[in-house]
C-alpha cells in the first residue's frame, strides 16, 4: 500500500468525514442530509444502464445499521426521461444502499451501488453510517453477485473508528479483515497492537470473553484460545458460547465412537440446538447413494422436518437410475405436496438482502425442481397429459432459464400431439441459446409434423443457431472487461509446478471449482466437451483450481479421485490454502476467468445454467473474440 503524506491524508480523511455520496447526473436525492426517521425522495435516470428501455423499474432499499437489517421494495413513477419515488427511513437506521431493477436486471452503480448515509441533528453522520455500509462492501453485497471492495471498505471503517472510536469492538473483525486485504504487511502488527488494548479493557463478561476468542482464533494463540475457553465453559456453561464450543468439540471430531457420544450429550445439554441437525443429519442421502431406496424413503417419513427436496432428492435419483418408477411417482407425489407448505414456511424466514416481492418470486421459482421430477417421472410412465401439466408448471416457475427444464417441456409437448406449440417453443430457446442437443431432434420432429416435411429444416434450424451465436457475441462483447490476472504458480495432480506467467501467448480459461459445489460439477460435462473442442489447439489452455475444500483431510486425493471416477481429463491445480482464489476476489463458484494473451482478464463468467449448449458457445465466442 503506498504511503500518504500528513497533508494528504488530512484532506482524505476530510473528504471520508463528509460523507459517501451516491449524488450524480443519473442519481439524486433529497433532503441532503438525511436524518433517520426522515422521508427520502430520489430521482433516478437509467441512460446508460441495463434497464434504461424498462417500461417499470422500482428500487430495492437495502436499509442497514451495524449491518444489513432487512430489504424494501418500491414502485418508482416515471416523469420524463427520470423516475422518481419516495421512501420512509427507520429511526434505528445508519443507512440505506440502493439498487434499481426491472424486475429481471439491476442498475448495481458498477459495483458500488447507491449509499445514502444517514446524518444527527448536529450534521454528522450517525454510528455505523460508514462502518455499516463498509460491512457491505466486503461482505452481503455478494448476495447481489458484487465482488468485495476491501479498498472502499477500509477508507469507510477507518471513518468510523475516527468518528466513533467505541464502536472498534463491535466491527473489529470486519475492519480487521478489510485491513489484511489493503495491506497484508502491515496487518498482523496492527492485529498484535490492538489486541493488547482489548486485553486490557474487556472484562468476563460472556460476550467479552466471546471476543476474546475470536481473537485469539484469528491471532491463532492456542494457549490464550485453551484458556478463554476453558473460562467460558466454567462461568457460562449453558450459555450460547458454550454452545458454540462443543457443537465444534463434537463435530470436528473425527473418530466415530467418540463422536457419536460427544453428539448425544450435546443433544442432551441443548436440546433446542440449532446445531443438532448437522450432528444428526438426515440418512437418506447416504442411502440413496447405497441404492438404498426404499430405506431413504422411509428414512424420510420419519423425520418430522422432512422437506420436499428430500423427497426430490430420491424421486431424481430414481428417475435417472430408472429403478421403481410407481414408487419414485409415490415419492414425488410426496413432495410436490410439501412443496406449498415449504414455501409458506420459508417466507417467514426471509433473509435481509431480499424484498418481499423478490423472495416470493425466489420461493415460487425454487419450487419447479420437484414438480419437474414428478412431470418427468409421469412422463417416464406414459401418463403423458398429466405429465404435460406438470411440466408446464414447471417450466413456467423456472421462467425457461434451465435447459434440461426446457427439454422435459418440449417432450411433454410432442408425447401429447401438440406440435405446433412445440415448434414455436422450441424455437424460441434454440434462438435464445438454452437448448439442448436432444431438443433439436425434437423439433425435427415438431417441424416434420407441422410442415409436413423436412424441408427447410436445416435452413431454418442453421438460421435459428446462427441468430442465437451473434445475440450470444453482442452480449459477451458489452461484458469485455481488462485488468491483469494476478499472478500464481500452484501444483497439479501430478506434482508439477504451473505458473500463469509461463502462459502467456495462449488464451487461458481458469475455473474455480470444488468436489462439494453442486453447479461445478454439474457444468463439468459441458466444459469436457469444450476442452475436447479446443485440445488440438495449442494457444488454448484450460486450468480448474481446485478449491475451498477446508473439510478434506488429504486435497490432492480428493480431487484426483473425483476427477478419475469421471473420467474427467482436465488440468487441475490444487489451490490448498486458497490464497489464488482470494486474489482473484472470487465471491462464489463455479467462476470461469478468461485472460487473454497478454495476461489480462478479459471475461468473468460466474455460475451454470444448467445449458451444456450455451456454456461452450458462450466459452467460444469468448476465445474467438480474443485470437
Amino acid at each position: 500500500m503506498k504511503k500518504i503524506t500528513s497533508s494528504a491524508m488530512l484532506i482524505l480523511l476530510f473528504v471520508f468525514l463528509s460523507g459517501v455520496s451516491a449524488q450524480s447526473k443519473n442519481f439524486s436525492f433529497t433532503p441532503e442530509k438525511p436524518k433517520p426517521g426522515e422521508k427520502i425522495t430520489i430521482t433516478y435516470n437509467p441512460a446508460g444502464s441495463k434497464i434504461e428501455k424498462a417500461e417499470k423499474i422500482s428500487v430495492l432499499v437495502h436499509a442497514y445499521g451495524k449491518t444489513i437489517y432487512y430489504t424494501d421494495e418500491y414502485d418508482l413513477n416515471k416523469e420524463g426521461s427520470n423516475w422518481i419515488g419516495s421512501f420512509d427511513t427507520a429511526d434505528t437506521l445508519a443507512g440505506v444502499v440502493l439498487r434499481f431493477t426491472d424486475g429481471t436486471e439491476h442498475d448495481n452503480n458498477g459495483s458500488k451501488c447507491f449509499p445514502i448515509q444517514l446524518y444527527g441533528n448536529d450534521g454528522k453522520l450517525v454510528k455505523y453510517a460508514s462502518s455499516g455500509l463498509a460491512t457491505g462492501y466486503i461482505s452481503w453485497f455478494g448476495a447481489f453477485r458484487i465482488d468485495p471492495d476491501p479498498e472502499t471498505a477500509f477508507k469507510l471503517f477507518q471513518q468510523e473508528v475516527h468518528a466513533n472510536p467505541s464502536v472498534k469492538k463491535d466491527i473489529f473483525f470486519m475492519y480487521y479483515s478489510a485491513y489484511t486485504k489493503v495491506d497484508k504487511e502491515k496487518a498482523p502488527e496492527f492485529l498484535k497492537t490492538e489486541a493488547a488494548g482489548f486485553e486490557q479493557t474487556l472484562t468476563q463478561s460472556e460476550e467479552d470473553l466471546a471476543f476474546l476468542l475470536q481473537l485469539y482464533r484469528t491471532m491463532k494463540e492456542k494457549d490464550k484460545m485453551d484458556k478463554t475457553q476453558a473460562l467460558i465453559l466454567e462461568k457460562y456453561p449453558s450459555g450460547t458460547q458454550a454452545e458454540s464450543i462443543k457443537f465444534g468439540e463434537a463435530y470436528g471430531t473425527k473418530d466415530a465412537a467418540k463422536k457419536a457420544e460427544l453428539s448425544e450429550k450435546f443433544k442432551a445439554e441443548f436440546p433446542d440446538s440449532r446445531y443438532i441437525a448437522y450432528l444428526f443429519p438426515d440418512p437418506s442421502q447416504a442411502l440413496i447413494k447405497e441404492g438404498k431406496y426404499e430405506a431413504a424413503f422411509d428414512a424420510i417419513k420419519k423425520n418430522e422436518k422432512a422437506t420436499s427436496s428430500m423427497f426430490n432428492s430420491l424421486a431424481r435419483a430414481m428417475y435417472e437410475k430408472n429403478v421403481n418408477l410407481p414408487l419414485a411417482k409415490e415419492i414425488a407425489a410426496k413432495g410436490v405436496e410439501l412443496s406449498g407448505k415449504d414455501a409458506s414456511s420459508s417466507e417467514a424466514k426471509r433473509p435481509p438482502y431480499y424484498s418481499e416481492k423478490e423472495y416470493k418470486k425466489m420461493l415460487n421459482a425454487s419450487g419447479y425442481a420437484i414438480i419437474d421430477t414428478y412431470g418427468a417421472i409421469l412422463l417416464k410412465l406414459g401418463d403423458n397429459e398429466e405429465a404435460l401439466k406438470y411440466m408446464k408448471k414447471a417450466y413456467n416457475l423456472d421462467g425457461g432459464n434451465t435447459a434440461d427444464v426446457n427439454e422435459r417441456y418440449s417432450k411433454a409437448l410432442v408425447a401429447n400431439g401438440k406440435f405446433a406449440e412445440a415448434a414455436s417453443e422450441l424455437e424460441k430457446f434454440i434462438k435464445d441459446g438454452k437448448s439442448t442437443p436432444a431438443m433439436k431432434d425434437l423439433f425435427k420432429e415438431a417441424y416434420i409434423k407441422t410442415k409436413g416435411s423436412d424441408a427447410g429444416f436445416a435452413k431454418h434450424l442453421a438460421a435459428l443457431e446462427s441468430e442465437a451465436n451473434q445475440s450470444a457475441l453482442d452480449e459477451i462483447k458489452k461484458t469485455m472487461i481488462s485488468q491483469p490476472a494476478p499472478a500464481f504458480t500452484l501444483a497439479d495432480l501430478n506434482g508439477n509446478s504451473v505458473s500463469l506467467a509461463e502462459m502467456k501467448g495462449k488464451i487461458v480459461i481458469i475455473d474455480f471449482w470444488a468436489t462439494w459445489c453442486g453447479p461445478c460439477k454439474a457444468s463439468f460435462p459441458g466444459m469436457q466437451k469444450a476442452v475436447n473442442k479446443y485440445a488440438d489447439d495449442p494457444n488454448v489452455k484450460f486450468l480448474f483450481v481446485n478449491t475451498w475444500e477446508n473439510n478434506v483431510d488429504d486435497k490432492k486425493k480428493n480431487a484426483q479421485d473425483f476427477i478419475t471416477q469421471n473420467k474427467y481429463t482436465f488440468h487441475v491445480l490444487l489451490d490448498n490454502d486458497n490464497k489464488v482464489i482470494e486474489s482473484y476476489k472470487v465471491s462464489g463458484i463455479p467462476t470461469k476467468f478468461i485472460i487473454d494473451k497478454e495476461g489480462n482478464i478479459r471475461f468473468k463468467a460466474v455460475g451454470f445454467d444448467g445449458s451444456d449448449d450455451k456454456l461452450i458457445s458462450e466459452l467460444s465466442s469468448m476465445i474467438t473474440l480474443l485470437q
